[in-house]
């Protein structure tokens, strides 16, 4: 799967997951976020098993990471 955020591809990974997944927002998508309108774009490839995936960008504290104010939540299953 690959996630981009306003064009710029902010993660890509590989593999099947079943269940959520928190994942930091790197310099890349901190960058690419826009006062106002954003858009997220998802690609996503899996020919078995579970076929969907739920992407969503949350506001707030990150655990492990205090100082960023933003995270990526990821559902799977993905690949």
């Amino acid at each position: 799967m690959e996630i981009y955020l306003n064009g710029t591809q902010i993660f890509a990974e590989r593999g099947h997951l079943s269940d959520y997944k928190e994942v930091p927002l790197g310099d890349a998508a901190l960058k690419a976020l826009r006062i106002g309108r954003n858009v997220l774009a998802v690609h996503c490839h899996q020919t078995a098993g579970g076929q969907f995936i739920d992407v969503g960008l949350v506001v707030g504290a990150v655990v492990g990471a205090p100082k960023r104010k933003h995270d990526l939540l990821l559902e799977g299953p993905v690949n």
